[in-house]
Parts: structure tokens; sequence; C-alpha cells
């Protein structure tokens, strides 16, 4: 009886371990996932900046060379007659 107890004790304490080393895991991703969260917000941002700089570019140069617009383009190809 003694070393059935013995025996349910160490699974129990096993267990236990297991149990605080998911906890530090859960804890570990979660921190990750924040972090990335962070990175993803800045990207947006430096991407919303990276287009409007890129579209006023754009506009300069169709000024400056006098060239017309067509914005029924596909997106991601620019397109546009003199």
């Amino acid at each position: 009886m003694a070393s059935e107890n013995d025996g349910l004790q160490s699974q129990a304490e096993a267990l236990a371990r297991s149990i605080d080393a998911k906890a530090q895991n859960i804890e570990k991703m979660d921190r990750a996932r924040a972090g990335l969260q962070d990175k993803t917000k800045d990207f947006h941002v430096s991407n919303e900046l990276l287009d409007s700089r890129t579209a006023h570019a754009i506009s300069l140069y169709g000024n400056i060379s006098n060239i017309t617009w067509d914005y029924r383009a596909q997106p991601g190809h620019l397109a546009g007659s003199k």
C-alpha cells in the first residue's frame, strides 16, 4: 500500500511539473504573440506611409511629364498616356 501511494505521489508530482512547464510555455508564446502584433502594427503604418509617398512621387512625375494616368489599370500596374 505504501509503495502504491509513493507511486501515485510521484505521478502527481510529475504531472504538476508538466503542468508548470506547459504554463511557462503558454506565457512565453503569449509574449511572442504580443511582440508579433506590435511588429504587425508597425509594418502597417510603415506600409501606409510608403504607399502615400509613392503615390505622391508618381503624381509629381505625372505632372512634370504631362502623363494622364489610367486608374482603371489592374491592381499593381501603372497605365497612362502622354
